[in-house]
């Protein structure tokens, strides 16, 4: 039986993102449409990864214009799928990994130089997304073997989101405050870890670039814990 190819709807409609005279929400409305009356999930994550390509390809410039959008929400399910694939210790493959690439970059350009909470889409808040990010940045942390490099890499484009998003929040005094309390015990962990102690050891031995899952633990955890003020 042949591999799902990507559809020939979704190929006329990659066609129209290229052109830059079109207005990409209208666009937006019809993919939306499209790719969500797709039974087949297989099909559809297939569609996903053109159309995502092709976004960040073509429309990186006019994506905060449409963050908004319910399209992205589409995003959700092959993410939380792949990352649970990865906690679970399952093969990273060459496919898989350009594909939470091209969902990290396409995330980054949407939000993009955001300063007023107001402006963050309400997909960024779903409760299993969030869950399922928390549970990995602790699988990160806490792996005995060091995960794939390329993997955190991508995944810190994810969660220096958050962290933006966290600051931002500390900084509005009417703003819930636990909106990211999913993170909050994943970093504890990572604060209090083993790795975490030895990753200054290793900045002992005058090394100049930290990897990106030291990173990870010695510069972002820290940022996120101490700007929340939730309960």
């Amino acid at each position: 039986m042949n591999a799902p190819r990507v559809s020939k709807e979704t190929t006329q409609y990659c066609k129209v993102l290229r052109d830059k005279e079109n207005t990409i929400s209208n666009i937006l409305d019809d993919i939306f449409e499209h790719v969500n009356s797709i039974q087949n999930e297989k099909q559809q994550t297939i569609d996903l990864k053109e159309i995502i390509f092709t976004l960040i390809q073509t429309n990186r410039s006019n994506l905060p214009s449409v963050r908004q959008h319910e399209f992205f929400t589409l995003i959700q399910t092959p993410l939380v799928n792949l990352l649970q694939q990865w906690t679970l210790k399952s093969k990273v493959t060459e496919d898989d990994l350009f594909f939470f690439r091209n969902i990290s970059k396409l995330v980054k350009a949407l939000l993009k130089s955001i300063d007023d909470i107001n402006l963050y889409p309400s997909w960024i808040n779903n409760s299993s997304l969030i869950e399922t990010l928390a549970s990995f940045l602790k699988y990160i942390i806490t792996s005995k073997k060091n995960p794939n490099k390329r993997v955190i890499k991508y995944f810190l484009r994810f969660f220096n989101i958050y962290k933006s998003y966290q600051i931002l929040i500390d900084e509005n005094s009417t703003a819930n405050q636990d909106q990211l309390v999913g993170f909050i015990d994943p970093i504890i962990t990572c604060l209090t870890s083993n790795f975490y102690m030895n990753s200054f050891h290793y900045l002992q031995n005058n090394v100049k670039k930290l990897l990106p899952r030291q990173k990870l633990a010695l510069l972002h955890c820290p940022r996120f814990f101490i700007s929340y003020r939730g309960k």
